[in-house]
């Protein structure tokens, strides 16, 4: 539904948009330009309303599977303490500028 509504809605306003510049109607561009924007508004709400949904609320299979088996590895490893550290900080190793 989503999908043909943009498509329709393109094709409306390149045909529209053709037609005002073969016309060369500044009247007619002036009201496209600032009528366009709100019939496509209530179009997007009249056809929301027809189809009984949300049409441009987009829904998503969350978590995904291999995003629900890494969150739980991560999960497990932030619990666990870190042993064996190396302090790596000895400011004798570090090279010197010239």
């Amino acid at each position: 539904m989503r999908t043909a509504f943009v498509l329709t809605t393109i094709v409306l306003a390149l045909a529209l948009g053709i037609i005002a510049g073969v016309l060369e109607s500044r009247l007619l561009t002036r009201a496209l330009v600032i009528g366009f924007a709100p019939a496509i508004w209530a179009a997007s709400h009249m056809v929301e309303r027809l189809t009984g949904g949300d049409m441009w609320h987009f829904t998503a299979p969350y978590p995904y599977p291999w995003m629900r088996e890494s969150a739980d590895a991560a999960s497990s490893a932030l619990g666990k303490p870190v042993e064996n550290t190396v302090e790596t900080d000895d400011r004798t190793t570090f090279p010197l500028a010239a």
